[in-house]
């Protein structure tokens, strides 16, 4: 039986092991760490500045919160069943969590989740030239045609024109230095 290593430990097809890229991918880590921290300090500050907020939507970025942390952490594709998972750790039932949140968001949790991998998707590709099978299964996707009829339809162009965007863009930022 083939194991398939993480895109975490997987490296671009030409680039070195550490330096600029290694990096930059601390940075950004730190960053999102960082961005997490402010959220959570500004919730609980809403909490106790102004109770009057709606507690729906107070929950619903709660939600929010649960699902990028769940995408954006190493192992996703860890993870079981992830209406279970928010469920237990909003410690409310997964039907009252998406009936409050689509009622908020105005979209669905399912949408949400879809958004945040294709999110992710993008961060992926911008760090390297991974191949696409890696990573649908890195992010819990059944196959490569699934991740990119999902990635389509979120941001309305192909993986490959994301690609060709953003290796143009790239050989722009080269030319400029």
């Amino acid at each position: 039986m083939k194991t398939r290593k993480s895109v975490s430990a997987i490296q671009p097809a030409a680039g070195p092991v550490s330096g600029p890229e290694t990096s930059k991918r601390m940075r950004a880590l730190n960053a999102e760490v960082v961005a997490q921290l402010r959220r959570l300090a500004q919730k609980r500050a809403l909490k106790q500045l102004a109770p009057e907020v709606d507690p729906h939507e107070l929950l619903s970025e709660q939600l929010k919160d649960v699902i990028h942390e769940l995408i954006f952490r190493p192992k996703f594709n860890d993870l079981c069943n992830i209406n279970d998972l928010l469920a237990k750790k909003t410690g409310y039932n997964y039907r009252y969590l998406s009936r409050v949140f689509s009622t908020i968001e105005k979209k669905t949790v399912e949408r949400f989740i879809i958004e945040q991998k294709v999110e992710k998707v993008k961060d992926i590709l911008q760090e390297g030239d991974y191949p696409l099978a890696d990573i649908a299964f890195e992010l819990n996707y059944s196959s490569v045609a699934h991740l990119s009829a999902q990635f389509k339809m979120i941001t309305g162009e192909t993986i490959r024109e994301y690609r060709t965007t953003l290796r143009t863009a790239r050989a722009a930022e080269k030319g400029l230095q």
